[in-house]
């Protein structure tokens, strides 16, 4: 009759038997930590493939089942962790022994295989490695996509800044665009300043005025790679290089 589940020590250089009957599986159980990497059967009484030997996916359990009486064979388990363990393995219908329902394998006595047990894996399954590879080709697509949603946001952010720049802009400044030797592209305020571009490769940077109360002044400004930087909102002004000069004005809009 089935006796109850055993629990066998592995030691070094020990096979262990497990006694199986017809149509009855036997369940094998790794040591903790341990998973199934492979499995291999000798040829014994030439009957090797009336063995039924299966794993249960990638876990810690091998199924034995005999189909035939009064056969035998030998099993042997690769774990994970390099460990090997080897199994005399009877169909055990006519014999005067406990039959085996489960076997729970131990490492124990501090030997070489105990210690692997308890370490990192030395093996891993192709399904699990795939599992890893899946997992972090998901992980790069969702980084990708954060950094995508980043940059977006951040052009987003760059486009909303700068239109809101444009949007302070005043350009209602009457001028003669281009005109030689000042070359002016642009005249404009924006936040209590007034802004004036020229084309920064001009052989004579202009001399700037502005005019108050009909007289020219010279205002507090900043010149930096063809843009004139003034304090305060500029109505009229002159830029002048040699005997040449250049007026411009505010019109207000509709003016």
């Amino acid at each position: 009759m089935p006796g109850e589940a055993r629990q066998v020590t592995i030691r070094p250089g020990k096979f262990e038997s497990i006694y199986c009957v017809v149509k009855m599986s036997c369940l094998v159980q790794l040591p903790a930590n341990e998973l199934v990497m492979s499995l291999e059967s000798g040829a014994g009484n030439g009957k090797d493939t009336q063995w039924w030997i299966k794993k249960a996916g990638n876990g810690r359990y091998v199924q034995i089942k005999p189909v035939d009486p009064d056969i035998k064979n030998t099993l042997h388990i690769l774990t994970d962790h390099n460990n090997a363990y080897t199994f005399e393995i009877f169909e055990a219908s006519h014999l005067a022994v406990p039959i085996d329902v489960r076997v729970d394998l131990l490492n124990e006595n501090g030997d070489e295989a105990d210690q692997r047990s308890k370490q990192e894996p030395v093996f891993v399954s192709a399904s699990e490695v795939n599992r890893w590879k899946a997992e972090a080709e998901g992980a790069k697509t969702k980084a990708d996509a954060l950094v995508q949603h980043a940059n977006d946001e951040a052009h987003r952010q760059i486009i909303e800044a700068r239109n809101a720049e444009i949007n302070k802009q005043d350009h209602h400044y009457a001028f003669d665009r281009d005109r030689p030797p000042f070359y002016v592209l642009d005249i404009y305020t924006a936040d209590q300043m007034t802004y004036i571009r020229i084309d920064p490769n001009i052989d004579e940077t202009p001399i700037l005025n502005v005019v108050k109360d009909g007289k020219d002044e010279l205002p507090d400004y900043q010149y930096e790679k063809g843009l004139y930087k003034i304090s305060g909102r500029v109505l009229k002004g002159v830029l002048i290089a040699g005997k040449k000069s250049l007026k411009f004005e505010y019109k207000a809009a509709g003016a």
